[in-house]
């Protein structure tokens, strides 16, 4: 490798002792993002890190990117070296690393929050080797989305476990989104692999095998980390140099794992990994490729022990796998050309109390019942009306177990308020019938409508908005979530008052929460509609709203003038609507335009 050349402007000023986190990165032909990510480094919630950026010979303007932030910030480190692979220059930026504890990011991602400190914090606490935190993928539209595997593993914080106990650790594969406590990265003697692809695969293995003598590890639930997903990297590369360098890696990984976790880890990888390698052999990617994922697959699988697999990878994708593993790359295209990995197209049951699917097999063309994983069959849950009477509120729920068909359905419900449940609910079964309108993938989904009660006096709490936590019991598995997706079409999306409590339900989420109480606006002597101009004069009355044509909603930061109350344009819409004068509890201005409300629903469903 060749020589690393040191900034020659390694600080601005010396500072006393060394720093708290040292943040390596990588650096190689990356200026449409360096600017992003340097930024983010510079924001994020620790202020007492260095920032150790390795050019690893890039031939865009890189360089000039970390070059005028380091003139602007003292905390940012430059080191140059020839181009050598992201191994090397990861290696190079430890080497070049002087913090108490020692993370790494990738030049074209970004971190935000608090989640390096709150990190750092728990390691000095713990004295664990090391923390992990969560991360989400950022896609081109700035669309943001996680993982299924990931959510599960940052869904409660934990101290000093490690794959002994809680194997799932492992299936944070990645180098980036940990902090490593610096002297147990050096007591292990670790380093990445030179010139190889997925180098992070083996490190990450490592470093969670001497955990166990070490510490172990904190979960540190703090979303930190955004991984850009480029459609040039080399996990989105469909060939077989790429499919064989990633399943090789994984398998050498293996190696330093106790069986348990082994066993786990081969799991996981079949489960979350290969399932996007798969969905590359429908979209066409070469025989070659299909040809070695087939037998990447057979050597995991192999350390695997029956049954283990249905967990959590799909049961479309264990069927693919059937014809993969025997090399059956033809028979493999037939499946997923004839529509195998949909799993509507699939017909579903119940075999020994597990809900299953039957899907075309090698062994089985004709089709064999697989049971539908755990993550196959989450709770759908919509709010479909809100039906407001003098005593309660009836709110219509559409819940069901995705992909589930099974008549047995049962329910319940309560109110929370954030993570705490307060009140169980009533809960009936309603005979409407939302399928025809809304989208439903099986029969038995037309019958899991449920009416829940929610009485008025329930919701006179002080307090955050309250909301509706369904549970759905369906073909013996037990799903639970708080009502988040509403109909657009149904009064549930709308927000209606609740008797005269000063309560209000409906919106998107759907909530139930107290009205802000407006204080008066003062003196309005009328509502103006003057073309495309609403205004609202003072005169000796006192009307807070009038019925006009207007569609738009707009407040105002500052208190008005006493003779001019407000002035704004609208966008005149053909049906009717009412406008709301407010003045809010910040005291501004606020116009609101509603549409009128049938009383009890805005959507017709047909019923059973």
């Amino acid at each position: 490798m060749s020589p690393v050349r040191w900034s020659s402007r390694r600080r601005s000023a010396p500072r006393e002792g060394r720093p708290a986190l040292s943040i390596v990165v990588p650096v190689y032909a990356v200026e449409d993002y360096l600017e992003r990510c340097l930024v983010s480094l510079r924001r994020q919630g620790l202020d007492d890190v260095e920032i150790v950026v390795v050019d690893d010979g890039s031939p865009d303007g890189s360089l000039r990117i970390a070059q005028r932030h380091a003139k602007k910030d003292p905390r940012i480190v430059i080191v140059q070296q020839e181009n050598a692979g992201l191994g090397a220059a990861r290696n190079a930026g430890v080497a070049a690393a002087t913090g108490e504890f020692l993370t790494f990011v990738d030049s074209d991602d970004e971190v935000r929050g608090p989640g390096y400190a709150l990190a750092v914090t728990s390691l000095r606490t713990s004295g664990a080797a090391f923390a992990v935190l969560p991360y989400t993928r950022l896609h081109a539209s700035g669309r943001t989305a996680q993982p299924a595997w990931i959510a599960d593993l940052y869904a409660t914080p934990r101290v000093a476990v490690d794959i002994t106990t809680y194997p799932q650790l492992l299936v944070h594969a990645t180098a980036w989104s940990k902090v490593y406590r610096r002297s147990f990265w050096d007591e292990g003697g670790f380093s990445f692999p030179v010139g190889v692809l997925y180098e992070d695969q083996e490190v990450t293995t490592q470093t969670h095998a001497a955990a166990i003598e070490a510490g172990g590890v904190d979960v540190v639930p703090v979303l930190t980390y955004l991984w850009r997903v480029r459609e040039q990297s080399i996990t989105r590369e469909f060939s077989a140099a790429t499919i064989e360098a990633f399943l090789g890696a994984v398998l050498r990984s293996l190696e330093v794992l106790p069986v348990p976790a082994r066993r786990e880890r081969a799991r996981q990888v079949l489960s979350n990994d290969v399932p996007h390698y798969v969905r590359a052999v429908a979209r066409g990617a070469e025989d070659a490729f299909a040809a070695a994922l087939g037998r990447g697959v057979a050597a995991l699988l192999a350390e695997t022990e029956p049954g283990e697999l249905a967990l959590e990878c799909p049961a479309e994708m264990r069927a693919a796998y059937t014809w993969l593993v025997a090399g059956d790359v033809a028979g493999a295209r037939a499946f997923l050309d004839g529509e195998g990995l949909v799993v509507a197209t699939h017909d579903g049951g119940v075999v020994d109390g597990e809900p299953t699917i039957t899907v075309p097999t090698r062994t089985h063309p004709e089709g064999e019942p697989l049971v539908l994983s755990q993550r196959q069959t989450p709770l759908d849950a919509t709010a479909l009306r809100a039906v407001v009477g003098p005593d309660s509120v009836d709110v219509h729920v559409w819940g069901y177990l995705r992909h589930v068909e099974s008549p047995d359905l049962s329910s319940r419900a309560w109110l929370v308020r954030g993570e705490q449940r307060l009140t169980e609910l009533t809960v009936a079964r309603s005979d409407e019938k939302p399928g025809d309108r809304l989208r439903a993938t099986r029969a038995c989904n037309d019958e899991a409508v449920w009416v829940v009660t929610v009485p008025v006096s329930e919701l006179d709490a002080d307090g955050a908005a309250l909301r509706l936590e369904l549970e759905v019991t369906h073909a013996g598995r037990t799903r639970t979530a708080v009502v988040e997706n509403v109909d657009a079409g149904g009064s549930a999306a709308a927000v209606q008052p609740v008797g005269e409590t000063g309560w209000t339900v409906g919106g998107a989420p759907f909530r139930l929460e107290r009205d802000r109480e407006p204080s008066a606006v003062g003196p309005v002597d009328h509502v103006v509609l003057d073309g495309a101009a609403l205004t609202l004069r003072a005169g000796p009355a006192a009307a807070a709203s009038t019925n006009v044509r207007p569609g738009s909603v707009e407040s105002f930061e500052e208190r008005p003038s006493a003779s001019l109350l407000a002035e704004l344009p609208l966008r005149l819409r053909s049906d009717q609507v009412v406008v709301h004068v407010v003045l809010t509890a910040t005291g501004s201005l606020g116009v609101e335009a509603r549409e009128p409300l049938p009383h009890e629903q805005l959507t017709v469903y047909g019923t059973r």
